[in-house]
């Protein structure tokens, strides 16, 4: 069985090799983003995949999911990176091009690390798993990963600026916490 969890985040970015020149401007979205988590054989105890409750903010995933909104999201070598870290509080680095296709990856792996490493979903590790992430750039333009997405042999580190961890139910001690490194 799938259940579906919509989520709504404003993301900006740039997109400095694409082939609209406005994208290669700085410019924001309002990403919807449509996380599926899937159980095989039994529901819980409670007949659910996973309680919907386990997916809001102040949960892992949830916050994970928020630190997306209101916030700026750059590739690791990108030009603006030092004066984007220097002006502003939300920031999140990558190391793939922040495109909706990237970005939909790059969700779909932590969300399944959260769900099989992270002690909040201690009782779910070894039944439930993201099936597929659709990160809806605009009203008409979605990207969405599977399973078999994550196979590819890419570089998935991502770091959050202190701003966005200090925000986390779940904080962690050091904020040059590498959420790779963490669930690896």
């Amino acid at each position: 069985m799938i259940i579906r969890k919509k989520y709504t985040v404003e993301i900006a970015h740039v997109l400095k090799n694409s082939y609209t020149e406005r994208c290669q401007s700085l410019h924001g979205h309002r990403g919807i983003i449509e996380v599926f988590l899937e159980r095989k054989g039994n529901l819980d105890k409670n007949g659910m995949v996973i309680d919907f409750s386990m997916l809001k903010k102040g949960t892992p995933i949830g916050d994970f999911i928020n630190s997306f909104d209101h916030s700026f999201v750059m590739e690791k070598d990108s030009e603006h990176k030092m004066y984007i870290k220097s002006k502003f509080d939300r920031w999140i680095e990558m190391f793939d091009v922040p495109a909706a296709e990237n970005l939909s990856l790059i969700i779909h792996y932590y969300i399944d690390k959260l769900i099989k490493n992270h002690p909040f979903y201690e009782e779910y590790k070894n039944f439930v798993k993201c099936n597929s992430v659709i990160y809806h750039e605009t009203d008409t333009g979605y990207a969405q990963t599977q399973i078999e997405d994550l196979l590819q042999n890419l570089e998935r580190k991502i770091q959050f600026s202190e701003s966005i961890m200090r925000d986390w139910a779940y904080p962690v001690k050091d904020y040059t916490w590498d959420l790779y490194t963490y669930l690896e």
